[in-house]
């Protein structure tokens, strides 16, 4: 990536948010370092900071980040004229380059990844991460641009400059909302804060988005929302018994457990997919909803309740697990090796139904009858 630069704007004054936002906490760093280290970890080598207001605040900050500033006096007329100072400290021979506001600092490593390897591929000038549709952060800009961009007012805009440049443009879906959060006003910072501490768990919108990317058909991806629903249901019970378990992992894994449905070893390449995406906990999850290196003889936890979710529904159809496994075990009657792998998936989920029944204190097709009609 040596030719690819990044440019953070950490230069305006904040006045929304009522406190400045390049230094404010995210996780376990601040705004400011969460986007250094963003790119730092995609790869990228020519990385700078354009400041403004409190420059001087940040200063020793980018000194421990090691991380060049470029001030830009003209701060007070506004983003503008920050990305101008931007682009006019690029270092000599940069291809193309980042953008990002410093109050997108959520951004997932391997969106920035995914558009490099789109520029690779494509040749694109620009590039932009989109979520459901919508253009977000960082766009990855040709520095053929540099010169119309610096040619501009200071008070000039951006968003103009690339529009007539469109023809050569290219959107990129991205599984990652956090290319359109941005953080101006206090309750947008507290809704950073949370996701920051669940940024390796896709949200429902952000499953959705992985959904589409890999093609999942539509009756694979209704089922997965159906047993999600049932299996954070079931978590919910257990919770309540005691467990703690993290309901938004086990509704990632519910909803896209079957996200690689048609494929030959569906659950091993979805996991494989999800793992590349910076989600390991959830493709843990899924690689094991087939039974594969689901745990035996231990506490019931998220592995388990997806599984057992995955089995207790045809479609979004509650059935007993008798009324699940003897079609197959018909079907395939005169294929050995395949009848015992489904005859030990309905073992397997005989026990565990067993199991969660003497903690529910219920039996569980009774339950299900509840459930549904709640739902």
């Amino acid at each position: 990536m040596s030719n690819i630069a990044a440019v953070v704007l950490a230069a305006g004054y904040s006045s929304r948010m009522g406190e400045f936002k390049p230094l404010l906490p995210l996780g376990e760093n601040t705004a400011l370092a969460r986007a250094v280290h963003l790119f730092q970890a995609a790869g990228i080598t020519r990385l700078l900071v354009v400041t403004g207001h409190r420059a001087a605040d940040l200063r020793p900050v980018l000194e421990k980040l090691e991380v060049p500033g470029v001030h830009n006096p003209d701060y007070h007329l506004g983003m503008f004229s920050s990305i101008r100072a931007g682009v006019a400290g690029l270092p000599p021979r940069t291809e193309a380059f980042f953008l990002l506001p410093v109050d997108h600092a959520l951004v997932r490593v391997q969106t920035v990844k995914s558009l490099l390897r789109r520029r690779r591929k494509s040749g694109a000038d620009i590039i932009y991460p989109c979520f459901a549709g919508e253009r977000g952060h960082p766009p990855l800009i040709s520095a053929k641009y540099t010169g119309e961009i610096l040619s501009a007012p200071a008070g000039g805009n951006l968003r103009q400059i690339l529009a007539r440049h469109e023809a050569e443009s290219l959107d990129v879906e991205v599984a990652d909302r956090g290319v359109v959060l941005d953080m101006d006003t206090p309750k947008d910072y507290q809704n950073l804060l949370q996701r920051a501490e669940n940024i390796d768990i896709p949200d429902p919108r952000e499953c959705e988005a992985i959904l589409r990317i890999a093609g999942t058909p539509d009756r694979a991806a209704a089922h997965g929302r159906a047993v999600a629903e049932l299996a954070v249901a079931l978590g919910a019970e257990l919770n309540r018994r005691g467990y703690q378990l993290r309901l938004d992992l086990i509704e990632a894994a519910g909803r896209l457990h079957d996200m690689c449905k048609g494929r030959p070893r569906h659950a091993a390449v979805g996991a494989e997919l999800l793992a590349a995406m910076g989600f390991p906990r959830v493709a843990e999850i899924v690689a094991c909803h087939m039974g594969e290196g689901l745990p035996a003889g231990t506490r019931i936890g998220a592995k388990h309740l997806v599984y057992l979710a995955d089995k207790l529904l045809c479609g979004d159809r509650p059935v007993t697990l008798e009324e699940r496994f003897w079609g197959s075990m018909e079907r395939f009657a005169a294929e050995p090796d395949v009848k015992q792998a489904i005859q030990e998936r309905w073992l397997r989920a005989e026990l565990l139904k067993g199991q969660l029944e003497r903690v529910l204190g219920v039996q569980l097709d009774t339950w299900l009858k509840g459930w549904r009609r709640g739902v």
